[in-house]
């Protein structure tokens, strides 16, 4: 029985951060070079985001559900923090970005000046391992911190870095703000 190539690199071990960085970049490249690639994300982001989550409030208080959609239709506008994109298309961007890398996570960060909660998008490839001896003995992998078997905290690099030792900036997000 033949192996795929895939399995011939990853083999029954957990992918490492250099090699999922590494197919990260391979399927990155492929979907900016190979139309065939770049058509399949787009017409699988498509057909599964539509135009994005369109809650429907159906609560017994016609007030309440008009204020609620408002509410939606306000917040959609200004949750992304770092773009001036809809959350509609942000829904499109992450979607693409995890299939070309594999991963990622949405940060819900503290709330506007209407008090209005805001998010942020972390690539895969900006989770990192705290350095330090004081995290020697915490369970931490690919930058998930784990305790009793459920993650508790992700470690993400500030920004993306060339920089090959350990002492670039990584910050700490409670499990609670990371989806």
């Amino acid at each position: 029985r033949r192996r795929s190539h895939l399995s011939k690199v990853l083999g029954r071990n957990p992918v490492d951060g250099r090699s999922r960085r590494e197919l990260g970049e391979l399927s990155w490249y492929w979907s900016k070079n190979s139309p065939l690639a770049a058509r399949i994300i787009g017409l699988y982001t498509a057909n599964v985001l539509g135009v994005g989550l369109q809650p429907v409030p159906q609560s017994s208080d016609p007030d309440w559900n008009r204020r609620a959609k408002e509410w939606w239709r306000d917040w959609e506008r200004v949750a992304v923090v770092d773009s001036l994109m809809g959350f509609a298309s942000y829904q499109d961007v992450v979607l693409s970005t995890v299939l070309n890398w594999g991963d990622g996570a949405t940060v819900l960060l503290g709330g506007d000046r209407d008090n209005r909660p805001r998010i942020a998008f972390v690539p895969g490839y900006l989770f990192a391992n705290p350095s330090g001896a004081e995290f020697d003995e915490r369970d931490i992998r690919e930058g998930v911190e784990f305790s009793g078997g459920r993650p508790v905290k992700y470690w993400f690099r500030q920004r993306e870095s060339n920089r090959r030792d350990h002492r670039e900036k990584v910050r700490g997000w409670d499990a609670r703000q990371v989806v």
